[in-house]
């Protein structure tokens, strides 16, 4: 599959590869950092529910960002606001003023549309049969790759050196992937002349159906996973320990 990508896709995917270590060393902690820093499980709830509507705010705006100027110009705003995210809750001393990084970082979001046209419009070769849906998931293969090890190693650190060293050092990871969405070239975006415009979508009856069942199939879906870390450190019938020493002292 390799063999498929150009320069600047495999930059692309080392770039996401190391965004993915970073994110993964804290983010299924942040219920918990909540939690340390003074929230309550409403508390909790309720950043989590900002964080979702922030990621999603700026994801229609980026698409007609991306056609106007370009994808990597996008995709580069997105990284810097990721980075300002992380430093903005590594900082932070109490759970109020670890919301806004929390929300900062869910806004950089935004780039998820970018990340998609850049590696479309900058296809090596165009001839080979359905060449750009494999150029497309070879690419974003790397994102949960970076998250099969990160989150474990995020608890090693946490454990050790607490959450906000994980937020630290994935602050790090970002700017390196950062720099490495630098070294990727500027590609111009196709002329928009003649495109239908996004309110088309409105008509199609398939494309309500698939929003409407998504949306409805992430409530059950993320109603009980949000607090699930907050849920295994609680104690709960193990004698005064938390869940977590519990199965460690059954392994």
């Amino acid at each position: 599959m390799l063999k498929l990508l150009g320069r600047d896709h495999k930059l692309l995917m080392m770039s996401l590869l190391m965004w993915a270590l970073g994110e993964g060393l804290w983010f299924n902690l942040r219920q918990l950092y909540l939690e340390q820093l003074g929230a309550t499980p409403s508390q909790i709830g309720l950043a989590i529910s900002i964080e979702a509507v922030a990621r999603a705010v700026l994801l229609i705006p980026a698409g007609y960002l991306t056609d106007r100027f370009g994808a990597r110009q996008v995709m580069i705003a997105s990284w810097l606001t990721g980075i300002a995210g992380l430093l903005i809750g590594g900082l932070a001393t109490t759970w109020q003023s670890f919301m806004p990084g929390m929300i900062v970082y869910a806004l950089s979001g935004f780039a998820i549309p970018a990340i998609s046209a850049y590696a479309l419009s900058n296809l090596p070769e165009h001839s080979v049969h359905n060449h750009s849906q494999r150029v497309l998931t070879t690419i974003y293969t790397a994102y949960p790759i970076g998250l099969i090890v990160s989150p474990m190693l995020g608890g090693l650190i946490a454990d050790q050196h607490g959450i906000r060293t994980c937020l630290l050092i994935a602050a790090t990871l970002s700017v390196v992937s950062l720099l490495i969405v630098l070294l990727t070239r500027h590609v111009t975006p196709h002329p928009i002349v003649g495109r239908r415009g996004g309110k088309g979508l409105l008509y199609n009856r398939t494309f309500i159906g698939l929003v409407f069942f998504y949306m409805f199939a992430m409530v059950p879906v993320y109603g009980g996973f949000a607090l699930l870390p907050n849920f295994l450190g609680s104690t709960q019938n193990c004698g005064g320990k938390s869940a977590i020493a519990a199965f460690h002292e059954d392994l």
